[in-house]
């Protein structure tokens, strides 16, 4: 009887674990938006208007970000690698609206990062099964 117990409580604390960690699986649809965002990035132009791409490239991370929560739970782990990526634009934004256009300096540097950012985010998103 006790063994039997162990066996059940064991059998649950493996299974309720499992849940928590499970990966997504790939999706042709976050695959597409991925490297939507990635190209947004790499045809970043510092010499053009700073604030109209980075709108566009708000709003490409903003829907992966709504497909991915619509889709549940089981895909808080691309969520949470495209978070550095929204908010490296969300300050890179708001400073272009608040400051004005900054240097071109600061502006290779944001893309320099979101370029990193997008890259990891994108390996990971396309190597899903």
């Amino acid at each position: 009887m006790y063994v039997r117990l162990f066996y059940i409580i064991c059998l649950s604390f493996l299974l309720s674990a499992c849940g928590f960690n499970l990966p997504s699986f790939s999706d042709p649809n976050q695959d597409v938006a991925i490297i939507d965002i990635r190209q947004d990035i790499v045809n970043f132009n510092c010499d053009s208007n700073h604030q109209q791409q980075l709108e566009i490239l708000k709003q490409h991370i903003q829907w992966f970000a709504l497909y991915s929560e619509a889709k549940g739970k089981r895909q808080n782990d691309v969520l949470t690698l495209i978070e550095p990526m929204k908010e490296t634009t969300e300050e890179f934004y708001l400073r272009t609206v608040n400051q004005g256009e900054g240097s071109k300096f600061y502006c290779e540097t944001k893309k320099k990062i979101l370029n990193e950012q997008s890259k990891m985010a994108a390996e990971a998103v396309l190597r899903r099964f």
